[in-house]
Order: structure tokens, then C-alpha cells, then sequence
């Protein structure tokens, strides 16, 4: 296997964060769908994605979700530091065949036909990094040079028929990557294919948007008009972009089918551990977790200026902790039903009472009547933790905004 130049491409990373994840119910629910589902150390698969692409030969990621989960998107890149490139939002998915359409659409549109595209779905464990760095780049100069996709493929642990199987050539110095004889998803009788040899096809796809546009013209040509609809149609608000209408006789197809059955492609192996945790078995299998501890956890609930999470609920009282990021403050508003009570646990919070202004550090408290216009803030460097108790009525929709910086009402 060639190893990568010394001045290596520069790659565009695309993570799919929309699946929903309905094969890893219940852990996976529409509130906390399959991205954002945290591990043991609190980390969820989408972070652990995003933090893979701080090395220096990855652009600024291209993010493509769904439209409900619009603030958990940005809220996991800047745990992690990142500026996204942009986020395409979905109000409805229409599988991954789609969403490669419109990042290779948003990808020549942005940074011209040449770039390099890698495409990363966002529910896949993968150690060490490094290694991961290095097959990234050896794709992208297998794309470079076979003007193909390429694919980067794991061997089998076993003959599991939810996967796709690829079957390759060998390498040669000529052609320093594996040319795909066969490839074929979710075969029902992978142990045949494991026996020609075939490795995993972990998903991850990398060619120049030039390359895809063309691969999806030649095989999928009623998605990639889809998409071009879609994308035409997008409207900007806030930090997103959301995509428009899809045409209703748009299909609905994997990436795989569409185009990876039909079309030429290489490949390029992956040593390091890689897992597919889209699955409750492996999930349970791969990290202990079962649906019980999740039913023991608080529910997160993401917003643009940081997250709260509900620790407990009885009939006239909530709380709830607080996490305002640098920075953000939430809208100036009132609740009628209900009274707060705010204690500072990490940060300074200033606070906006009835046309006051307060400055809190750790462990000093306010409260807030019910009927006062009030707004929290977080003007420093560090995240603001807060706690909040609320009693009376705890609904959320009892909230009146006069000044909001995200444009709600």
C-alpha cells in the first residue's frame, strides 16, 4: 500500500448525523436519536466523530441532520471546538443516497469539483485515530489517481448479513489500491463472500464531488434531481441552512444500492478497530449499556445557547441544570405559571431583573417571580453552569419572549 504524500489532500468531511436510529430502540428515541447518545464517559458517537476531524488535513465539516435536532448538531461541534462549514438541515430524511447527492452538490458549489469528499456517517466507533488519519489519506489518493470511490473496508469479525461486503484485487505497484470486483449489501450468505476474501464496507466513502455527481447522474439520476430541488430551494436561518422540499417521486435509497452495487470503485483497508454501533445487540455488546441505564439518565434537551438537562420532577417543582456556553444568553422573558430560583454552580452569570442587572458567582443565588421580565447571560470565556428550580406550573410552553437573539418567539 502506497503511503500518503507529503503534502497530503486536503479532505472535506461530511458526517451524516440524521439517522434516527429506530434498530437501537429503545436506547434511541426521537428526543435523543442514535448521534447523540452518550457513551460511559459522556461522549456521544457524533462527538467522537467531530473530534477525529481536528487534525490539519480536514476542511471545516459539512453537517447533515435533521431539522428537530437543529440545536444538538451545533451544540456537539462547539463541545468539541468546531465551526462547522455549514449545517444542511432535513425535515425529513430521505436515506443516504440523498444526503451524498446534496454534499456533493454543496461541496462543488462551495469549494469546486476537485475537492476531495469524504463521506461520515456519525455511529461509528473507530480507534486509534491515528490509523484512521492515515487510511483517510491513502483514500483520498486512491480517489485522486483512480478517479473512483473509494471505500474503506474492515475485516470481517464475523459473517453478519446486515453489512455490505466488498470483494477486491489485489494491490500493485501500478495501482497502489484495491480494485472492487463485487460488492454487494446485506447478502444472504456472507459467509460465501468472507470465504472470496471479501472485507466490511465500513460506509465511509471517499472520491472528489466531481466523482460523485457523476457516479449519481449515471445510477441514481431521480435522487441527485431530488437533491438539486432541495438544495435550490434552501432557506438560511440562524447558523443552518435548511434544505427545501424534496419532490415527492424522490426515492428513498441507500448510497450502497444506488450506486456502490453498480458503480467502479477501489478500496483502501483499515487496520484499527472499527465498530457499527447502530444495532442494540452491539451497542450492549461493544459498551455494556442497556437500556435501563439510560432511563436512569437526564433527559438533555438542546437550545442555541447551550443545553439543560431535567434532574427530577414532582407535581409543582422541576430541576434542572443549566449549560450556557460562552458568549450566549438565553431571550428576555416572563412565565405566569410559575416562579425560578437560580443558584450559580460553575461560572458568572449576569442576570437581567425587571430592567436590573446582576453579576453572580459560584454558589450565589436569586430568584425570580413570576410575572418579572428576566434574561440569563454568559459573557466570559467559560461555560456557565446553572441550577434551576422551578414551582408552579412547569411547562414549557408558559414562556412570553420580548427579546430573543435566535430569532423564537
Amino acid at each position: 500500500m502506497v503511503a500518503p504524500p507529503h503534502d497530503p489532500i486536503k479532505i472535506l468531511p461530511v458526517v451524516l448525523a440524521g439517522g434516527v436510529g429506530a434498530r437501537l430502540a429503545p436506547i434511541s428515541t426521537p428526543e435523543r436519536p442514535k448521534p447523540f447518545v452518550p457513551l460511559a464517559d459522556g461522549t456521544s458517537l457524533l462527538t467522537q466523530t467531530l473530534e477525529r476531524l481536528k487534525a490539519p488535513q480536514f476542511l471545516s465539516p459539512l453537517i447533515i441532520g435533521r431539522a428537530q435536532d437543529r440545536f444538538a448538531l451545533l451544540n456537539h461541534a462547539r463541545a468539541c471546538g468546531i465551526t462547522p462549514a455549514a449545517i444542511l438541515l432535513e425535515e425529513s430524511g430521505r436515506n443516504t443516497a440523498a444526503a451524498v447527492s446534496v454534499a456533493a452538490l454543496w461541496a462543488q458549489a462551495t469549494h469546486g469539483g476537485d475537492v476531495c469528499v469524504a463521506i461520515l456517517p456519525a455511529d461509528h466507533f473507530i480507534s486509534p485515530a491515528h490509523a484512521w488519519h492515515h487510511a483517510l489519506a491513502q483514500a483520498a489518493m486512491a480517489a485522486q489517481q483512480s478517479k473512483a470511490i473509494c471505500l474503506l473496508t474492515a475485516t470481517p469479525r464475523e459473517a453478519d448479513p446486515s453489512f455490505g461486503y466488498a470483494v477486491t484485487g489485489h494491490a500493485t505497484a501500478r495501482h497502489p489500491w484495491q480494485t472492487i470486483t463485487r460488492f454487494v449489501e446485506k447478502p444472504a450468505d456472507p459467509q460465501t463472500l468472507i470465504g472470496q476474501g471479501a472485507r466490511w464496507n465500513m460506509g465511509q466513502f471517499i472520491a472528489s464531488a466531481d466523482q460523485f455527481l457523476t457516479a449519481l447522474a449515471d445510477h441514481a439520476p431521480a435522487v441527485l434531481q431530488g437533491a438539486q430541488t432541495a438544495l435550490r430551494e434552501g432557506q438560511q436561518h440562524y447558523e443552518f441552512t435548511e434544505l427545501g422540499r424534496w419532490p415527492a417521486n424522490t426515492p428513498s435509497l441507500p448510497f450502497d444500492r444506488a450506486v456502490l452495487e453498480h458503480a467502479p470503485g477501489v478500496a483502501v483497508p483499515f487496520t484499527g478497530q472499527w465498530q457499527d454501533l447502530g444495532h442494540l445487540s452491539s451497542w450492549k455488546a461493544f459498551t455494556g449499556l442497556d437500556p435501563e441505564y439510560y432511563a436512569q439518565q437526564p433527559v438533555r434537551t438542546d437550545r442555541p445557547w447551550g443545553y439543560f438537562e431535567s434532574i427530577q420532577l414532582s407535581l409543582n417543582e422541576l430541576i434542572k441544570r443549566l449549560i450556557i456556553y460562552p458568549d450566549c444568553r438565553l431571550s428576555l422573558q416572563r412565565h405566569q405559571q410559575r416562579s425560578e430560583h437560580w443558584r450559580v454552580l460553575a461560572g458568572v452569570a449576569y442576570v437581567e431583573l425587571d430592567e436590573q442587572v446582576k453579576r453572580l458567582e459560584i454558589n450565589e443565588e436569586i430568584a425570580i417571580p413570576s410575572g418579572s421580565w428576566h434574561r440569563l447571560g454568559n459573557h466570559h470565556t467559560d461555560i456557565l453552569i446553572i441550577e434551576e428550580i422551578q414551582i408552579g406550573k412547569c411547562d414549557e410552553n408558559d414562556i412570553e419572549r420580548v427579546e430573543d437573539d435566535y430569532g423564537r418567539k
